[in-house]
């Protein structure tokens, strides 16, 4: 486990480095210019003049060829210094640190709700194979997974405003000092990215238990007189969840990428819409960031899957 652990972190180091390349280039080929923007929002009259232009991509450093300003920008990246945001001024760390909790709660939220709900919903559709339950959670599952997102917070919000005159609190509030403003403005958000993930754990769990269902050591475990229960639990559950815990780096990448929109929807300032902000106005050093971290949080969160997968199964060897 160890060298199949420390191989898989060699491996990332050229992923990172792909994605981060790749990102930087097509943030360069993109229309429109930065120092353009910088310089149109800093003058009164609407009329940018050319030398202040130029004065801008000279500070930012963008006049300079493409190859320097790349290693110039993965050089300080690797010392933790990712710049600073060419429209706030602040330091980026500090705008994704200051955004940073309520992203990761928002997506936590989302991840628990679609455990909570998915893998009930399958293990009762897979011991209900083809009765209502099954037809109910499948057309649900289906459902869900073919709605957008947006389209499913738009119409959350459009209920919840026009039948209860209600919609979620604006602003920022901390958990541990408002945790009540803090569901509710988190609440509804976290419910929509909750159900798109639910169904897909629900799809994968009925799936992975159907296939457990059907294997003789569970038959052996009915046959010796088992409870239904003991054998659910203890016995078919267990391996019916490698799949699914395998899959779950794959849906908290999805629920991270869910946040960009759902954070714009219900207005909630979080990395989401920090992206969403820095690609509009070509906030370079920002979205760098942010894609970086991003590629290293899913790099890492598939590696603790691994893990955690050969825990479940100690006959998986990555040897």
């Amino acid at each position: 486990m160890g060298q199949y652990v420390l191989r898989r972190a060699i491996l990332a180091v050229p992923t990172i480095f792909a994605s981060t390349l790749v990102v930087f280039l097509v943030l360069r080929v993109l229309p429109g210019d930065v120092a353009l923007f910088i310089a149109l929002g800093t003058d009164a009259s609407g009329v940018a003049d050319e030398a202040a232009i130029e004065a801008i991509r000279e500070e930012l450093g963008l006049n300079r060829p493409l190859p320097v300003q790349y290693f110039v920008w993965i050089g300080n990246a690797l010392r933790g210094e990712f710049g600073e945001s060419a429209f706030t001024h602040r330091t980026v760390a500090y705008e994704i640190t200051s955004r940073l909790p309520l992203t990761v709660q928002l997506a936590l939220m989302g991840q628990i709700l679609a455990f909570a709900i998915g893998i009930p919903l399958g293990i009762v559709s897979a011991m209900r194979r083809d009765k209502a339950v099954d037809t109910i959670s499948r057309f649900w599952s289906i459902l869900f997974l073919a709605m957008p997102q947006f389209w499913v917070a738009l119409m959350l919000l459009l209920f919840t405003s026009r039948v209860f005159n209600w919609s979620p609190p604006l602003g920022y509030f901390l958990l541990w000092e408002h945790p009540g403003n803090n569901m509710l403005q988190l609440g509804p958000a976290a419910l929509v990215l909750g159900v798109g993930g639910a169904a897909i754990a629900a799809r994968m769990t009925r799936s992975s238990m159907l296939e457990v269902l059907g294997e003789d050591y569970i038959r052996t475990a009915r046959a010796k007189g088992l409870m239904p229960g003991v054998v659910i639990i203890r016995h078919a559950l267990r391996n019916a969840l490698i799949p699914v815990i395998s899959l779950s780096a794959v849906t908290f990448a999805f629920l991270l990428a869910g946040t960009v929109i759902l954070e714009t929807v219900y207005s909630i300032p979080g990395l989401g819409s920090l992206m969403l902000t820095s690609i509009r106005t070509r906030d370079y050093e920002v979205i760098q960031a942010l894609v970086l971290i991003s590629v290293v949080v899913v790099i890492l969160l598939n590696l603790v899957v691994d893990i955690v997968y050969a825990w479940l199964d100690p006959r998986i060897s990555y040897s």
